[in-house]
């Protein structure tokens, strides 16, 4: 077979075609290294559950956490256990394709994402940056990745406005009573540590301390005088131990101690505003 020799009439179309190959060499490539969006989502913590709602795709939301309680609806989605076991036949029931998972104990969320070959995605819960980090990946997840930025960038001016406003207050000395027995704190490097930083307080936990919720004698706590002790409605016992033992620390002399509830301040979510208007309210002088 005879070939033709080139001739410069075919080098547009030859061009036009090396140039399409090329186009579709990329569009091969990116499509392998972009999995599609999720389509059946597992969450494994409740501040996930709740983005999840906030970005609209609770359609996709096939199972949840027993801890899962907010919005109300979440609870209607079924339930896989929690942290302390995981129902794993349900959880290969439900075909995931994507499982959302707090940073802790991986290795039976690595189990359960083996088990169904779903992605596993581990988001940190350490800051209060983390909040809008977590909303953006999640919604990138889902193919809606503007809904997150945009959602991030009002947390960002709002927490601006929130951050201004408190420099014109008083900023008073605050401990955060996470646990009592043994007594642990919510230090400065945390998201409770944070949201307190914002709403204007002082964290008595020093910033050298590098845990994000390190033990505190009360030894240290009384020495510390915090001029107010805030803790989740389930240790209210121990804050009227202190009042009791420990008559003269500060916040007790002030009638300061103030329990918040646990499901919204302990949970870095959608409801982070929410939370920390509670902490700015708690920290306002007594009239």
């Amino acid at each position: 077979m005879r070939l033709r020799p080139f001739s410069c009439r075919q080098g547009p179309l030859v061009l036009v075609l090396v140039a399409l190959l090329a186009w579709l060499l990329r569009a091969e490539g990116a499509g392998a290294a972009s999995p599609p969006p999720a389509r059946r989502i597992l969450s494994l913590g409740p501040s996930l559950t709740e983005m999840v709602y906030a970005l609209g795709l609770e359609g996709r939301l096939v199972g949840r956490t027993s801890l899962c309680n907010h919005p109300a609806a979440a609870v209607r989605v079924p339930a896989v256990g929690a942290v302390s076991g995981w129902n794993e036949e349900r959880v290969v029931a439900l075909a995931p394709d994507v499982i959302l998972a707090l940073e802790g104990a991986r290795g039976p969320v690595e189990r359960l994402a083996r088990l169904t070959g779903a992605r596993l995605v581990v988001l940190p819960t350490e800051s209060l940056q983390d909040v809008g980090r977590n909303m953006c990946r999640i919604a990138a997840l889902a193919g809606v990745g503007a809904r997150g930025e945009q959602w991030a960038a009002r947390l960002a001016r709002e927490l601006g406005v929130r951050r201004a406003r408190a420099a014109r207050r008083p900023h008073p000395s605050v401990f955060y009573m996470v646990w009592d027995e043994p007594l642990m704190a919510a230090g400065p490097r945390s998201y409770l540590g944070d949201l307190i930083a914002v709403a204007g307080g002082r964290n008595v936990v020093p910033d050298s301390v590098r845990a994000s919720y390190p033990t505190f004698g009360w030894e240290a706590l009384v020495a510390a005088d915090p001029e107010v002790v805030l803790a989740p409605q389930e240790r209210a016992p121990a804050l009227a131990r202190l009042a009791t033992r420990h008559p003269g620390v500060r916040a007790v002399q002030a009638g300061r101690l103030h329990t918040l509830p646990d499901d919204l301040v302990s949970r870095p979510g959608p409801r982070v505003l929410e939370a920390l208007t509670a902490i700015e309210r708690a920290l306002r002088p007594p009239r």
